[in-house]
């Protein structure tokens, strides 16, 4: 939690409890006080019918720098770019992103992301908190909630998966 270099690896499955889910990465490298990198791969499908599904696939590379660093709390600012992309063809985008890592306890960590841009002419908000728990020091279990807003369209949902610290 405290080195210089913190990286973070996380991967998570879930849904709205109806048609919609999603399978997402997200990676995060930052040095202490200091620049680093920050991006995700999320696909979303919506099952139409039996045998009919269709796939969303949204992504985001951020520049962030860590504004804040205690023992407990990491905070980061950054910039760059989204993309989205379905059967119907692809959109890009500016990206802002603000990121925490709070560790609540010694073995419990919340995280929470709020990514502000566009995606070709639509208005694109994403928020997701999280709150972890770490299996062991580097492997961390957490449930998570995501909200996007693309245009006026929402997507949303719980999800759960694992986290790797190094």
């Amino acid at each position: 939690w405290t080195d210089t270099w913190n990286a973070r690896f996380r991967a998570d499955y879930g849904g709205d409890f109806d048609q919609l889910s999603r399978f997402g990465f997200d990676f995060l490298a930052v040095a202490d006080r200091s620049f680093g990198i920050d991006t995700s791969v999320n696909m979303n499908w919506e099952e139409l019918s039996p045998f009919d599904r269709d796939h969303l696939w949204l992504g985001d590379v951020n520049l962030v720098y860590e504004l804040v660093h205690t023992q407990r709390f990491k905070g980061r600012a950054g910039a760059g770019v989204q993309w989205l992309a379905d059967s119907y063809g692809g959109e890009a985008g500016f990206n802002l992103t603000l990121g925490v890592d709070w560790q609540i306890a010694k073995r419990l960590i919340a995280t929470g992301e709020v990514d502000l841009g566009t995606l070709g002419a639509a208005e694109h908000f994403h928020t997701k908190a999280t709150l972890g728990y770490a299996l062991a020091d580097n492997v961390e279990w957490f449930a998570s909630y995501d909200h996007r807003d693309i245009g006026g369209v929402v997507i949303d949902g719980v999800s759960t998966g694992l986290g790797f610290r190094f």
